[in-house]
């Protein structure tokens, strides 16, 4: 069985090979919209469906494709948190169980959601089913040069906390060189002195 699905090669250079098959990955953003890009050259490189946030459906689309795509679901103000976080987990213990001995991958596409009222022992918005179960986390941060910084959050197949920036420039992406922090240390003190 391979263990990574190739996706963009800059891209695949920080994840350690590609999306980790057999597991789960969740890709957050704030504004979805200005990281379209990315997310749709990542969807063209490891084509696959979206499914609808259901195990039985997932695991059908699982058997057929080698990356599945699944937007995390919102919370459903007609229901309690903990029926929704209920769900969430027993959906994501499922897929774990399951997915371990197939060759494909299961990608989240969810929204970075803030703490509401952040009171002591108050739950978040998003709950921490994805957090826990998925194998890798990656942020697309939208920067104000019109580039998209990807970061890696969590990575169990490779080193974390790893990045690259992208722009996309005529219908393709091209990579934007990310200084390192002794580069962005020379430049600052350069700029102090």
């Amino acid at each position: 069985m391979n263990d990574f699905i190739p996706t963009i090669p800059a891209l695949d250079d920080i994840l350690g090979g590609g999306i980790p098959a057999g597991r789960l990955t969740q890709i957050r953003s704030t504004r979805w919209a200005e990281v379209s890009g990315v997310v749709d050259a990542l969807r063209v490189a490891a084509p696959g469906p979206t499914a609808p946030f259901d195990a039985r459906a997932i695991l059908e689309c699982a058997d057929e494709h080698p990356v599945v795509y699944v937007h995390a679901p919102a919370m459903d103000p007609n229901t309690t948190t903990t029926e929704t976080y209920r769900h969430v987990t027993g959906v994501m213990r499922r897929l774990c169980v399951k997915l371990d001995n197939r060759p494909s991958a299961v990608v989240f596409l969810a929204d970075v959601r803030e703490r509401t009222g952040v009171v002591f022992g108050s739950p978040t918005d998003e709950g921490n089913a994805l957090r826990f179960y998925t194998s890798l986390r990656i942020d697309l941060l939208p920067r104000p040069n019109g580039s998209v910084l990807v970061r890696t959050l969590k990575n169990k197949r490779a080193a974390p906390f790893r990045s690259v920036s992208f722009t996309l420039a005529d219908g393709a992406l091209t990579v934007v060189p990310t200084p390192t922090w002794e580069q962005a240390d020379a430049d600052a003190r350069a700029a102090i002195l």
